[in-house]
């Protein structure tokens, strides 16, 4: 539980620290992001990570020249491809929230340009967090990315000018220039943590406890939601839980980032014995079995030697009475 907690801060981290190089830049450049990335070495410090994305906000005024800086921007590294982006889904709207800066840059080059604030439960989140300046983690899995047992979830916090206030909702209204996110492998995240654990067999399975939102874009709430289950695979991705005598089971909270998640623990006790537990019976057992022998040839030669000793006092108990008889017999001779 304590390891799961500091690898989502540090991932919480990592988007707070992004959301402040582009709040705290000046013409910030796709260049500056894809190189900033790049030192990061994802694959090596954070290798949940799917990618990290920064959405703009743009109103429908500014709409050509972001597409001018996105196509101008992205040229370097989709080449032609670059100059037929465009904001979708197509259509007029008063603002949007599409993405510009996508790094790794080849792993979804089709979200560039993605507006989302185009789906309305989503958007009115983004908008919540704009307002109220907080990071926001998501419920459900990413429908692009997860497949059974196998789920993808993002963060996203706002990003404001750092320059201006944002005391009130106006003024961060004002100061937002838009959202940053990053997308992770959930299970990538948790094999990791459970290598680390002595323990081997864990079955660990997370639950999200709050809202969520299915493939329908319904919200549900009220019921867990599994996100993640050690023991499941592509066609059962959610089995049974481990239950009775044989187990040691136990469930765990967990707060990421403000949703609920509760992770339950189980383990044949079996797995729980250590080397020295399965040692040190059968050591006992040899200590007891050497010590009852020593302890009967102890008592056997108690024994024997008691009967020797009789044995041999008879023999000379009868010797001495022959030699009685023998020496009388000799006196009485001598007399006659």
């Amino acid at each position: 539980q304590s390891v799961i907690g500091v690898r989502v801060r540090s991932y919480t981290n990592l988007l707070r620290s992004v959301s402040s190089l582009i709040g705290s830049s000046e013409n910030f450049t796709h260049r500056q992001f894809h190189e900033y990335v790049r030192e990061l070495d994802l694959s090596r410090n954070f290798p949940a990570v799917e990618f990290i994305n920064f959405a703009v906000n743009v109103s429908m005024e500014k709409r050509p020249a972001f597409l001018s800086m996105m196509r101008a921007g992205t040229r370097q590294f989709l080449g032609d491809e670059s100059s037929r982006l465009d904001i979708m889904p197509p259509g007029i709207r008063p603002v949007y929230l599409a993405v510009a800066y996508i790094e790794p840059y080849s792993k979804r080059p089709d979200l560039y340009g993605y507006d989302l604030l185009s789906n309305r439960f989503f958007g009115s989140l983004l908008q919540l967090e704009r307002d109220e300046g907080v990071l926001h983690a998501a419920g459900s899995p990413i429908p692009a990315l997860s497949t059974p047992n196998n789920n993808f979830l993002g963060m996203r916090m706002p990003v404001y000018d750092v320059n201006l206030p944002r005391d009130t909702v106006d003024q961060r209204r004002a100061a937002y220039l838009g959202s940053a996110g990053l997308a992770f492998n959930l299970p990538k995240l948790l094999h990791g943590v459970m290598d680390e654990v002595p323990v081997s067999g864990i079955r660990m399975t997370v639950h999200d406890m709050g809202w969520h939102m299915n493939s329908l874009g319904e919200v549900g709430t009220g019921r867990p939601f599994t996100l993640f289950d050690s023991h499941g695979n592509a066609t059962d991705p959610t089995p049974l839980l481990d239950s009775g005598p044989d187990f040691f089971s136990t469930t765990l909270p967990l707060d990421f980032n403000g949703r609920p998640w509760r992770i339950a623990y189980s383990v044949p006790k079996t797995r729980l014995y250590t080397e020295s537990d399965t040692f040190y019976p059968k050591l006992m057992m040899a200590f007891g079995f050497i010590a009852s022998v020593l302890l009967y040839a102890m008592l056997h030669m108690l024994t024997s030697s008691r009967r020797a000793a009789l044995e041999l006092a008879h023999e000379m108990t009868c010797e001495l009475r022959d030699s009685q008889r023998k020496l009388q017999a000799s006196h009485q001779t001598l007399r006659r």
